[in-house]
């Protein structure tokens, strides 16, 4: 339960963060992004424990979508490259598309979408990817990464999604083996990886300096 409590608060720093620099932020994706975490936010807070009824699985496979595109229109907005921006939006439909035929002909809504949750992290992946790709090919020598929120924020994402889509991955095989260390895997592993992602926010946003104001 500590853990649950300590990832809340990580969370909500992290959007309290967002919206106290939110006026210093000129990137329309960055600037929507502190909102974003809010929804996001409040859907965990339904969904915990804390206010548990029933089966809250169908929540977390509704807002699977939302997320999706939200952190889609973020990479949207970063990306400088017209072919870039075309693959974020490809990619963002081809999600969207299979994720209603699984829905509906592979896996129901009763259970976790891991399907899904699979490729929405390697969507993500690659578009954090052909960020830093974007990044050191677009980056004036002048300008300072750390005073970068999109920077903090991608790498956030990245590390977050790359390492919990291996781990999510092997749900389905750990079910199947009916493994002792599946409740450790499905919670404590996640939080701890979620409080990680949330840290870079954090960071991302109170480290962000506007470009004019850079020595």
């Amino acid at each position: 339960m500590f853990l649950s409590y300590l990832a809340f608060a990580i969370n909500f720093i992290a959007v309290l963060s967002g919206f106290l620099r939110i006026k210093i932020i000129k990137n329309r994706g960055l600037k929507f992004f502190p909102v974003f975490l809010l929804i996001q936010f409040l859907n965990i807070l339904f969904t915990s424990k804390i206010f548990h009824f029933g089966n809250n699985l169908w929540v977390y496979n509704i807002f699977m979508v939302f997320d999706t595109i939200c952190i889609s229109f973020l990479f949207y907005q970063l990306l400088e490259k017209v072919n870039f921006k075309r693959t974020v939006i490809y990619m963002t439909i081809l999600f969207i598309i299979f994720y209603f035929i699984n829905r509906f002909f592979i896996q129901n809504n009763g259970e976790y979408l891991s399907y899904s949750r699979s490729l929405m992290g390697f969507n993500l992946v690659v578009f954090s990817l052909l960020y830093f790709y974007n990044l050191f090919d677009f980056t004036k020598p002048e300008e300072n990464l750390i005073h970068k929120a999109d920077f903090w924020i991608v790498i956030g994402i990245f590390f977050f999604y790359l390492t919990s889509t291996v781990l999510l991955s092997a749900l389905n095989y750990m079910v199947e083996l009916k493994s002792e260390l599946l409740k450790y895997y499905k919670t404590d592993t996640i939080k701890f990886l979620a409080m990680g992602l949330y840290s870079f926010y954090i960071v991302g946003y109170l480290c962000h300096k506007p470009q004019q104001q850079e020595n």
